[in-house]
This record gives C-alpha cells, structure tokens and sequence, in this order.
C-alpha cells in the first residue's frame, strides 16, 4: 500500500475514490466499519445520534428531526441514502446539504484510513461503508450536537448500526430489497 494520502483536489477525484468502492458490492456486516472506524479514531462517539430506520421516509422524518433540533438550538448533522442528484446530498451539516468543496475535504480527510484499512485487512470497504465512515468523521469535524443519520439496506447489519443512538425511529415496515 502506498502510505501516501491519495491525491483528492477534486469534485471528480472524490467521487472516483468513491466510485472505485462499489465493485465491493453490498456486503451487509459490522466488521469493516468497525475497524475502519476505530482507526479513525471513533468519530462517531464524539456526539449524540438520533438514528431512523425503515422502509420508507427514513429521509424524510431525518430532514424533519434536524429541523426541530435546529430550531431548539442545537446544531446538527444529516446522513441519508441514496442521493438523487449529487453525492452532497447524502450528508447535511446545520440542515444543509455540504458543498462541493467540503465534500471533497471530507473524502481527502478520511481517504488514507480507508486505504489503510483496506490494506491491512486484504479487503475493500463498499461504497455505503465508505460514506458512513465520511459523514461520521464530517460530524465530529464539524462538532455537531446530534447527528440524524438514516439506515441502509442492511438491517440490523447495516454500517449505520455502529451507533450508540440517544434515540431510534422506526417509520412504516414492509418487505423490500429482498434481492439483497
């Protein structure tokens, strides 16, 4: 492995560090996040969470939870899945989607411990492991109060479940993505 940062100067250097994971796939499984995200350093400790799950409106109840936060004061973070149009979508820092430019600071921030991690562990983090471990570390950056994160696809092990939440929402329960 190369010890060196991966060069990230980027919007399209950002997105192909991400996109070079998705041949990973889904791989459902606390193991990779929890390693890579104790190499990091446990970001994801250094605030309170709020965690939603469900079939539906997980985004929707996520944008509403972080509003009424915002409004009692108390400075938040946002992560859903999937984007619609960009990857800034994904992550919502004060109830806003970052931009392009603290996007591509996030992924260089956390670029070396992924590829750390991936080489020490002969294994590739999927694409959705890398972008929780992304948010958790712009959260903690950021120093939010709460970060509002939304599920995956994985059930009870989806890379979001490494959590501690405060609190947990269920929205409306149905049976879908049963390919994966």
């Amino acid at each position: 492995m190369n010890s060196q940062v991966p060069a990230i100067t980027t919007h399209a250097d950002a997105e192909a560090f991400l996109d070079a994971r998705i041949g990973a796939g889904i791989q459902p499984g606390l193991d990779r996040i929890s390693g890579l995200l104790a190499l990091m350093g446990n970001p994801q400790t250094e605030y309170a969470t709020a965690h939603i799950a469900g079939t539906n409106g997980k985004t929707t109840v996520t944008r509403m939870v972080q509003q009424i936060l915002g409004a009692h004061g108390l400075t938040t973070g946002g992560f859903t899945s999937p984007h619609l149009h960009a990857i800034e979508e994904r992550f919502h820092l004060y109830g806003n989607p970052i931009s392009e430019d603290r996007f591509v600071e996030a992924v260089r921030d956390i670029a070396w411990f992924v590829e750390k991690y991936e080489a020490d562990n002969a294994t590739t983090v999927t694409y959705f492991e890398t972008t929780v471990a992304l948010a958790f570390s712009l959260f903690a950056n950021a120093t939010v109060d709460v970060a509002v994160v939304g599920v995956g696809l994985g059930g009870r092990l989806d890379a979001t479940n490494v959590v501690n939440a405060a609190v947990s929402v269920v929205t409306g329960i149905d049976i879908d993505h049963t390919e994966f």
